[in-house]
């Protein structure tokens, strides 16, 4: 494919990719509850034109399909497609994942935010105590080496942790657990 067209094919998937997003945004209004089907389209056709980018670009291409998995989950947790929400939601964490093993500190803030959603919506919708907690302290070990790089990944640390007293952890308990991974993590390093 060339250059151009892919530049110019990369604007327009992110630009569906944004409408989607203001869909979804727009959806939480009663007056806009049509919005859904605008954004699952959107979300649709641009997840289609990062698949083409796979070949060309294949990191960047499957950054933006999991960004795209994890909005398609949203979409479909607000619509009450609870098994269509997290069959998306679980597939940005798994890709993201992928990503992360290539290279931890681009891949880890979308992931951080990822796996949040995730552990939100095992304790929100499905009631799953040990998934959300697994998934909250995966999302703080991914964010450890990250902390304080970026706001957003500090609220995506806030939030984990938030998730965690929620269902009765401590901030004693965190602080306990997180002192005692990263004395493993540093001891692997030596």
């Amino acid at each position: 494919m060339h250059k151009d067209s892919i530049e110019s094919l990369d604007n327009v998937a992110i630009t569906l990719l944004n409408l989607g997003v203001n869909h979804l945004n727009k959806s939480e209004n009663e007056k806009y509850k049509y919005e859904n089907e605008k954004s699952e389209k959107c979300f649709n056709d641009s997840l289609k034109i990062f698949e083409d980018f796979l070949i060309e670009r294949p990191f960047y291409a499957l950054q933006q399909i999991a960004l795209i998995k994890n909005n398609l989950g949203n979409l479909y947790w607000k619509s009450g497609l609870i098994n269509k929400a997290k069959k998306n939601f679980n597939q940005a964490v798994e890709i993201n994942t992928s990503l992360v093993n290539i290279n931890p500190y681009i891949a880890a803030p979308d992931g951080l935010f990822f796996l949040v959603n995730l552990a939100l919506f095992y304790q929100q919708e499905v009631l799953d105590r040990n998934k959300s907690v697994t998934l909250s302290f995966n999302a703080i070990i991914l964010g450890l080496p990250i902390l304080g790089s970026m706001k957003n990944v500090d609220i995506g640390f806030n939030n984990a942790r938030t998730i965690l007293f929620r269902w009765g952890i401590s901030d004693d308990e965190i602080e306990k657990w997180i002192d005692n991974t990263m004395e493993e993590l540093t001891s692997e390093l030596n």
